[in-house]
Formats: C-alpha cells, structure tokens, sequence
C-alpha cells in the first residue's frame, strides 16, 4: 500500500480572513484563518492499482462550493454527473482531464469522470473561495459519487477510499496467465514482466507504468546490465522491451496492493494450458475489484 507521507509538503501558505459574502460554507467546507499556516503540495502519492485516498463532497455547478468553472473544460457541471476533481499530483496538469478511475468505498465500486483539479498548491483567495489548499490525497466527489457510493445525509463529506484505474475509461485493458513450471520469485517475476510487455506491444499498448511487489526486481531493472548475472537474458529482454515501449515509470508496490496479479499466477499453476490471454477479468477475479 502507498502512504500518503511519500509525498512531502512544498511549502506553506499564511491564511486570510474572507471579506464578508466569501467562502460558501456548503458542504461543511473549510474556510482560511486568519494568520495560520497551510501546507501546499506539488505532488500526491504514487499512484497504484489501489492508491488509497480521501473522499470529498463537492458542488460543480455556477454559484457552488467549487468556485469556478473546471479545469478541464471551462464549464460547470450538475451534481447528477458521476465527477471528480483530483489533488493537483494526480491531476497531473491535466493530463487525467477527462479520465475515468474506479472509486472503491463503503463496499461499493463508482466509476468517475475527471473534470477538474482540487488545488494543493494555493487556497485563501477569491479565485478559490478563501478555502485552505487541498491535501495532496483529495479526491473530491459529486453528490452523484456519493449516492453511488450508498452515503446518505450527514455521513458525507469525508471517507477513506481507494481508487484504480484502467484505460481512459476506468475498464480492464487485457490480462494474461502463464504457467512456466518450477523456478525461483526472481525469475517468475521476470518471465511476468517479458510476457506481460510482449502482449502490450502486440496490441499496440503504450505509455505503461510497470508495478511489482519485489523491490529486488524494480532495482534490477534501473540498473545497468551486469554481463554475469545468471539471468542477463531475461532481463535483457525486458530492458529492451522497456525501451521500446518507452515505459512510463517502473515502481515497487506492496503486496495487498498486487492480489489480481497474483490471483493470475495462482490460476496459471493449476491450468494445463501454456498460456492464457484474458480479454475481459474471470469471475474468480471480480471480488478484487
């Protein structure tokens, strides 16, 4: 699981007082005061295939507690749409604008629509409502979210949740299982990423974040290529791949973090098959989502 604490504050911002008529209330939002200091953040925490985050109440509309229009589009929205605004890390400069995640809470799973940022970087004036910065682990959610979500009446305003994402749209991309018989975690770890690279190419998949739960593999795979190893091969070829698709960022997460990809090698064991693509998740997988 990523902590919120591997992202560190940028600096800090000296609250004002709202004039009178400022900072809409709604929603039991925050309003600055007056000489106390908030943190600002530039980044969030990495994120994962279950990036654990806070859930916010938020109003798109003209007039709301949003402000002003979203980022994304430069409009206004109802609160009937399924729609978040992200912390400014995960936004990304808006690089998730109009993106789906999948927001897992109160055992309920919503997909969302990306509109708009939820600032970590400023806060305390009349562009943002004289309300405090995000927190840099925000995601602030629509009353359609909430509804989906089963969160009724007083209970809304902050949950703890934790998010996926898939393609553009939040869906399972593809899957895979093999079965490569006996051998060491190091080596199946690397035949999992050759393999998994080698399907993305074929379908013309691109722009990837490699995650896995063994920190050994991750080191290996920044580092130059030591002729000697026992495993030069294999990790060659995964290097080369890794170049070819220009893969976005290779990173350890925990293990409760990657149950989907271990539930696929455990099926792997007990197939007879060499290997298995997947086009859409086997039911077995579904209670991960």
């Amino acid at each position: 699981m990523v902590e919120a604490d591997t992202c560190k504050p940028s600096g800090k911002l000296r609250g004002k007082k709202p004039p009178p008529g400022k900072c809409n209330k709604g929603h039991d939002s925050d309003c600055c005061k007056e000489g106390k200091f908030y943190n600002t953040y530039k980044c969030s925490p990495p994120v994962s295939n279950h990036t654990k985050a806070t859930l916010t109440l938020n109003e798109f509309d003209s007039g709301e507690d949003g402000g002003s229009p979203c980022e994304c589009d430069d409009k206004f929205h109802e609160d009937s749409e399924l729609i978040v605004a992200l912390s400014t890390g995960w936004f990304n400069k808006k690089k998730r604008c109009m993106k789906y995640i999948n927001i897992h809470g109160n055992g309920k799973i919503v997909k969302a629509k990306v509109v708009d940022e939820c600032d970590s970087t400023m806060g305390c004036d009349d562009e943002h409502d004289f309300q405090p910065p995000c927190a840099n682990n925000i995601v602030d959610a629509s009353d359609a979210v909430w509804d989906s979500l089963g969160v009724c009446g007083d209970k809304r305003g902050k949950m703890e949740i934790y998010c996926k994402s898939g393609n553009d749209k939040g869906d399972w991309v593809v899957g895979f299982s093999r079965k490569i018989g006996r051998t060491d975690s190091l080596q199946a770890k690397l035949w999992g990423i050759r393999e998994g690279l080698q399907l993305a190419i074929s379908l013309n998949i691109r722009s990837l974040t490699v995650e896995l739960d063994a920190m050994m593999v991750v080191h290996l795979l920044k580092m130059p290529l030591d002729d000697i190893h026992l495993l030069r091969t294999l990790m060659r070829d995964c290097l080369l791949l890794i170049v070819e698709m220009g893969v976005m960022q290779i990173q350890h997460i925990f293990r409760e973090s990657n149950k989907c990809v271990n539930h696929l090698a455990n099926l792997a064991q007990n197939s007879d098959l060499d290997m298995v693509v997947l086009n859409s998740p086997p039911a077995s997988l579904l209670p991960f989502f």
